[in-house]
């Protein structure tokens, strides 16, 4: 991920693409993502604070109960889904909405690094169209059982199970995201990839505990999503063989 920033700001055939998608990956960010996230706590809070109405039925009273008793659950759970969530949900967004740019700044990595030609890759928009599926799929599980987890601030030390399961979830979720046109070069299908993350687990934590964490920085991790790509090219290039010290001219 580091060598993707370095390559993104030195090699002019892996930044130009990427300045020509950092302005739509700021539009779609904030979207998409940021404005709901607040505007759901902003919701929540408007409607803790309104003025209790006189004469207010069984059921609005119990929903105004429940929202004083836990008002510091929905709250910290909001705040901590963002955090962690964020970085995934956004990579894998800026995949289904603008795979395009994506693959322009991995591919010009991957051919920097030395990428060797692999023969029969699939080509075209069969390619992409399969590459938004696999990200749906992907999206809709790391949604799923993110909201699963949420459940865990109820219990007591919640927060520090959350915290240590979410991480994970997340960091194996941007691992393997950032594998994701890898395994498209190279035809390998849904259920394939799940078996070879499972053999290169060490690789994908670690390649995607770095890439969370430089997209949880504020406001740049619109610019780390993309750099983000051209490190996951530049790995691609060294799992098929291509050596650090000899990138393409």
């Amino acid at each position: 991920m580091l060598a993707g920033l370095r390559a993104s700001l030195t090699v002019s055939s892996v930044r130009g693409p990427l300045i020509s998608g950092l302005f739509v990956n700021t539009v779609v960010f904030a979207v998409i993502f940021a404005l709901p996230i607040w505007g759901i706590i902003w919701l929540v809070r408007d409607v803790h604070a309104a003025p209790p109405e006189v004469g207010i039925g069984f059921i609005d009273a119990a929903i105004r109960w429940l929202l004083d008793n836990s008002m510091p659950f929905i709250e910290s759970a909001l705040i901590s889904a963002f955090v962690f969530m964020a970085p995934v949900v956004f990579a894998m967004v800026s995949g289904i909405v603008l795979p395009i740019y994506r693959a322009k700044i991995w591919n010009a990595a991957r051919n920097w690094a030395g990428g060797p030609l692999v023969p029969g890759r699939p080509e075209g928009l069969v390619v992409e169209a399969r590459l938004i599926g696999v990200e749906l799929r992907r999206l809709g599980r790391f949604l799923f059982f993110s909201l699963a987890l949420l459940f865990l601030n109820l219990l007591p030390y919640g927060a520090t199970l959350y915290f240590v399961a979410q991480f994970l979830l997340t960091v194996h979720t941007m691992g393997w995201d950032l594998m994701s046109y890898h395994y498209e070069l190279h035809d390998v299908r849904y259920g394939e990839q799940k078996s070879d993350l499972v053999a290169r687990r060490r690789l994908v934590l670690a390649v995607g505990t770095l890439g969370t964490l430089l997209t949880m920085i504020p406001l740049v991790q619109v610019l780390f999503v993309s750099t983000n790509a051209a490190g996951a090219g530049i790995l691609s290039a060294r799992l098929d063989g291509a050596q650090p010290s000899t990138p393409a001219t």
